[in-house]
């Protein structure tokens, strides 16, 4: 059986659907009758914008309360308001309780409700967006500002396609290069890359995780100076859009004191019988210091090929020519000592060629092969 509705409550329905579409709307609004060009619902979002309650604008004239003062387009607005068709969002100065303006953004869509057509004027608050705006900007400054000033080397590379997108004052000293030297050469070819399998492995580590700490790598200089270095990065938002801030370490200089040291303790070690056996053990005792080098790990869990790519490298071989010695791929070696990293409980190349010294292995018949 089909329900009957009465005129009347069809009526009543038609309005309170016409009111819930104001009310209801996430944006400030108000529905004007076009009949006399009344107010007849407003909802909060309009009275919180301008101080306004909904009784005091209820029942006003659009000539009471001039939510139309556009300037130069206000004939237009007035023009299509008069001949029933939408207002296009146009840029208004609407009064404020306190007396003041607020620059905002109108539009206006006719509809019928109750049986009356009407405008549901809608709202967008220009001085807040303008607000944010400025934030983002002044945000923006402080970064720049920071980043340029930073002792730290660093660069922004944009994220698909990958390039250099900023790079800091202390970068440009470390690499020798302008930004604009830099950007001629697409990032995968760009000579800044001593190993081009380093900067493979730092692109999968960010694409993987987002970020990645302290990653081992080594780039050259204008001057084709190789450096030691390692790279703290993370993916951020750049201008808006997708980009990696990367912090850079130089550490050559630390390396090399570091390889020097051990090489000058490796040289008085082979002839310790002048020492007392105190110093010996103090001696002993330094090597075993050196930071990450402890590790619970003995030699016999190492697989066959991990002790031979360890005595390779204990010898000063680099990977390239430990896959020529062993007659394997390069990526071969790097995962076996990524293994050895794993096992030993070590980070770096240097770590792992102590670890290896200090129980026996010193490559020194690799050599003299």
């Amino acid at each position: 059986m089909t329900q009957h509705i009465a005129p009347a409550n069809r009526i009543k329905l038609a309005w309170k659907t016409g009111s819930n579409l104001v009310c209801n709307n996430p944006a400030p609004a108000v529905l004007c009758r076009l009949s006399d060009l009344r107010y007849i619902e407003v909802n909060q979002a309009f009275s919180d914008m301008t101080g306004y309650t909904r009784q005091q604008v209820l029942d006003k004239t659009i000539y009471e309360f001039d939510v139309l003062h556009v300037g130069d387009g206000r004939q237009a607005c007035i023009k299509a308001l008069k001949s029933h068709r939408a207002i296009p969002q146009t840029n208004a100065n609407l009064r404020l309780r306190d007396g003041l303006f607020k620059h905002v953004a109108v539009a206006g869509q006719p509809l019928e409700v109750a049986g009356s057509t009407c405008v549901l004027f809608t709202f967008v608050d220009l001085d807040s967006a303008r607000k944010v705006k400025s934030e983002l900007k002044h945000s923006q400054r402080l970064f720049k500002t920071a980043f340029d000033l930073s002792p730290v080397p660093m660069v922004i590379f944009s994220a698909s396609p990958m390039g250099f997108m900023e790079v800091n004052p202390a970068g440009k000293e470390l690499f020798g290069y302008t930004l604009k030297e830099l950007q001629q050469n697409a990032i995968e070819s760009s000579t800044v890359w001593h190993d081009r399998c380093q900067f493979t492995r730092l692109k999968v580590l960010l694409a993987d995780h987002g970020h990645t700490h302290d990653f081992e790598i080594k780039l050259m200089t204008a001057h084709d100076q190789v450096l030691d270095c390692l790279v703290s990065a993370k993916t951020v938002k750049f201008k808006g859009d997708d980009a990696v801030l990367a912090v850079i370490q130089d550490v050559t200089e630390q390396n090399t004191t570091q390889s020097d040291l051990m090489a000058a303790m490796d040289e008085v070690m082979k002839d310790t019988s002048w020492f007392s056996q105190r110093l010996i053990e103090k001696l002993a005792h330094v090597r075993s210091s050196t930071p990450d080098a402890q590790s619970s790990t003995s030699l016999q869990e190492l697989t066959a090929r991990e002790r031979e790519v360890l005595e390779q490298m204990c010898c000063g071989r680099s990977d390239d020519q430990i896959a020529g010695d062993l007659d394997i791929a390069p990526n071969t070696v790097r995962n076996y000592v990524s293994s050895l990293y794993g096992k030993l409980g070590v980070h770096r190349r240097a770590t792992a060629i102590i670890w290896g010294r200090e129980r026996g292995i010193t490559g020194s018949q690799i050599a003299e092969e």
